[in-house]
């Protein structure tokens, strides 16, 4: 047989934190994860632009310089972003319907901007 472990719940009048962490680092992991995220970007950029001649949309292989930066872009800013937007955003109190439908739709309209 199994054994189950039980993990007890706060009591009503606690607040839980995400992860068990304060708000203020899971904040400061998230503004670090931003400026990494830029810092990539920002080295695809000049990447594209020193090492392969830059962009262009007329037809020649400088046309695909784009795909990196957007794969980048979208990818890792935007998808990201909307993780941990989801993570950070949601509360220790549940949400009203209405509440859980604004962040729904936010996050998902994220992800299909990224798609694109």
């Amino acid at each position: 047989m199994s054994r189950v472990k039980v993990v007890k719940m706060a009591d009503k009048g606690e607040e839980m934190e995400p992860f068990g962490a304060k708000k203020a680092v899971m904040y400061g992991i998230f503004a670090a994860t931003e400026v990494v995220g830029l810092l990539c970007l920002i080295l695809v950029i000049v990447w594209m632009e020193e090492y392969y001649g830059g962009y262009a949309w007329d037809g020649t292989t400088l046309q695909f310089n784009y795909h990196p930066t957007f794969m980048i872009l979208g990818m890792l800013l935007l998808y990201g972003n909307t993780i941990l937007i989801y993570r950070i955003c949601s509360p220790v109190r549940p949400l009203s319907t209405l509440q859980q439908f604004r962040l729904s739709i936010s996050v998902k309209s994220i992800h299909i901007l990224t798609l694109f």
